[in-house]
């Protein structure tokens, strides 16, 4: 998905992200995002403070290209070894198909 937020609440967050968490909360999508959630849940910014709802269009109109570092920075247990009890990639595909299907049969 892709958001478009406004200059200002931008610059404001990248400040602030400097100030609490140091350059390194910037480097990183996975650390940008979590400590980007810290702050605005924590109402440290602004856009946290005046911000109830967004906006979203009802057709796409955004393509967003991503490049995924998250598994160089945190371990992904869904894709890994499942003897710890996580599910496999084919258990959740099970499940979502299922869910589905159960959902097509209860829409009247």
């Amino acid at each position: 998905s892709g958001s478009i937020y406004r200059l200002k609440d931008v610059q404001e967050m990248l400040e602030a992200l400097r100030s609490e968490f140091g350059e390194v909360s910037v480097n990183h999508p996975n650390r940008l995002e979590g400590d980007g959630m810290q702050l605005f849940k924590k109402q440290k910014v602004s856009a946290a403070k005046q911000t109830k709802r967004s906006a979203c269009l009802n057709e796409a109109a955004v393509v967003v290209v991503t490049i995924n570092r998250v598994q160089t920075l945190f371990s992904n247990p869904i894709f890994g070894d499942t003897s710890d009890g996580e599910a496999s990639v084919e258990e959740l595909d099970l499940l979502w198909r299922r869910s589905v299907r159960a959902a097509i049969l209860e829409d009247p």
